[in-house]
């Protein structure tokens, strides 16, 4: 009868444990950052450029005045790729602007759209899937304009986890436009 009680207690101890470890199991990957968590967005810096800056790097962006530094960075993803022209570190992506009334997409001929273009719009003839591995990050400069001046802007671009999955654009932070200071 000791040893029927002894073996109940053991059985009900081994099952009570498999479900308390089942349990655990599920409610850790339900809280496991996705392969996006670990990615930092995020503008470094805007400033408005001199005179002689617009002059040498503005050719062929007509209207841009203003320097907006990004980085880009993997703080614990094993790898995951982010979307570039060919040749390129830029990502691909879109300059968005919030308001009152929600965000909004600046994309070409469009002009303000509420929703995203999406992946198909933004990518290049051949975008090229750059690894970020963890601990890497890449930065890079991109433009906008005192016209603006006091607008919230941001930047998105896009990633995926692996070389078959789906896009998903993200965000870097919004920042205010700087208004262009003349000397008197």
């Amino acid at each position: 009868m000791l040893l029927q009680q002894a073996s109940r207690t053991i059985r009900n101890s081994i099952i009570i444990s498999m479900i308390i470890g089942v349990c655990g199991s599920i409610v850790l990957t339900q809280t496991k950052p996705g392969a996006f968590g670990s990615l930092t967005f995020s503008v470094i810096s805007v400033r408005v450029m001199t005179e002689k800056e617009r002059e040498k790097r503005t050719l062929h962006v007509i209207g841009t005045d203003t320097l907006v530094r990004l980085r880009l960075a993997n703080e614990g993803s094993p790898c995951v790729f982010y979307a570039t022209y060919t040749e390129a570190i830029m990502p691909l992506g879109y300059a968005v602007m919030e308001t009152d009334t929600g965000v909004f997409w600046l994309s070409g001929k469009d002009g303000k759209r509420p929703t995203s273009p999406g992946w198909n719009s933004a990518s290049a003839p051949e975008p090229r899937w750059v690894y970020l591995c963890r601990g890497q990050a890449v930065e890079w400069e991109n433009f906008d304009a005192t016209k603006f001046a006091g607008e919230r802007h941001a930047f998105t671009l896009f990633v995926r986890e692996n070389e078959t999955s789906e896009p998903v654009e993200l965000f870097s932070n919004f920042y205010t436009v700087p208004s262009l200071q003349r000397k008197n």
